[in-house]
């Protein structure tokens, strides 16, 4: 027997070895860690709202869900609402407006959601109508039956973000309400600044699971022998659309957050018409988005302007209009009639035609 063979280890190469394959798990790891989608968030530009989603079984149903979803054939869909997901890498943006088909905007192409995936963004859509400070746009005849005489719904006024509970009492063609306890009818004085008035203020009612857009009227009065009732109005179709004056039509659009989308779509005399509506409900807000500077307006005290009516307007010139107005004042005068000239201009960024303030100073003029 001869002497046994000895083994050298080269314990560099042992270590390089070694060292290598650590980095490679490390390098695996922070690839997955890099690519891994830690958060999925659900948005919606019409609605103006979102939902964040960190729970990880969640997260994996949505990512598989959209991984393994099939192409399918079809126009792209319109924004409505529009998924993230999030990861160190990228965030990887679909858009749809039904679950019923998303659009991958990195990939390119139309995905038909099927099972589990359907369901959540289904479930989704539910979450960000919910979260939206504001309601529909659901036509009268619709809107009505979520909210059948002697039920409850709960209000929420756009300016404050106060709410209160009412039950609808009747109403033919709109809903009359009634606050269900003495702080209800409290809150609503508050809506409109600690006195009753006829103003109208951009609401939302929220009945079940929907929210709509709405206009309050902020005078109690005498409905079928039951007294302290408000009018709730909502928007009205076919041949009732008539009864949808300026000011409702204002407060719907503002309460469903699509004010910006009505002055894009409105003529010019039309927006001249929504600024003095506007102005006559004391509504600076919405005024202040139909002037193209709208800086410094606050020193006009809208706390003292009884009202202020359009009797006539025309072009005199291209965006230069002459106007017939009455104007009062608590302090007076009153019913007083006045001569407006208002130019207005186009912005370049929206194509919505705004007027320029220069007329405030003679419409307010001995306030």
């Amino acid at each position: 027997m001869g002497r046994p063979r000895v083994h050298y280890i080269d314990t560099r190469k042992l270590f390089v070895q070694i060292a290598a394959i650590v980095l490679a798990v490390i390098l695996g790891i922070s690839y997955l860690r890099w690519i891994k989608v830690t958060k999925v968030e659900f948005t919606s530009p019409e609605f103006k709202s979102s939902w964040e989603i960190t729970d990880q079984d969640m997260i994996r149903k949505i990512t598989g869900g959209l991984k393994g979803a099939s192409p399918t054939k079809g126009p792209v869909p319109e924004e409505v609402y529009a998924v993230k997901l999030l990861s160190r890498k990228e965030t990887r943006v679909y858009i749809f407006s039904t679950p019923g088909i998303v659009y991958d905007v990195k990939g390119g192409r139309c995905l038909k959601p099927t099972g589990e995936l359907a369901r959540l963004l289904h479930q989704a859509i539910g979450e960000l109508r919910l979260r939206s400070p504001y309601g529909e746009l659901l036509g009268w005849e619709e809107a009505q039956q979520l909210f059948l005489p002697g039920e409850k719904v709960q209000i929420f006024d756009i300016d404050t973000g106060k709410s209160f509970m009412a039950v609808r009492k009747g109403g033919y063609s709109h809903a009359d309400i009634k606050p269900v306890t003495e702080n209800d009818r409290n809150v609503i004085r508050e809506i409109f600044g600690g006195t009753w008035s006829w103003k109208k203020k951009a609401v939302v009612v929220r009945a079940g699971g929907t929210k709509l857009a709405a206009a309050l009227t902020g005078m109690p009065h005498l409905q079928n022998g039951e007294s302290g009732c408000f009018d709730l109005r909502l928007p009205l179709t076919g041949d009732r659309n008539r009864g949808n004056t300026m000011a409702c039509r204002l407060m719907y659009y503002k309460a469903s957050g699509r004010l910006d989308e009505m002055l894009r779509e409105a003529s010019p005399p039309e927006t001249l018409l929504f600024l003095f509506t506007a102005i006559d409900q004391k509504d600076w807000q919405s005024a202040r988005m139909m002037l193209t500077a709208p800086e410094g307006i606050e020193r006009y005290k809208l706390e003292k302007l009884i009202g202020v009516s359009v009797f006539n307007h025309n072009e005199i010139e291209n965006l230069v209009y002459r106007l017939s107005v009455s104007v009062s004042f608590t302090d007076g005068p009153y019913n007083d009639r006045r001569n407006l000239v208002v130019r207005m201009k186009q912005d370049p960024k929206t194509g919505a035609c705004l007027a320029e303030p220069g007329f405030l100073d003679a419409l307010f003029a001995g306030e």
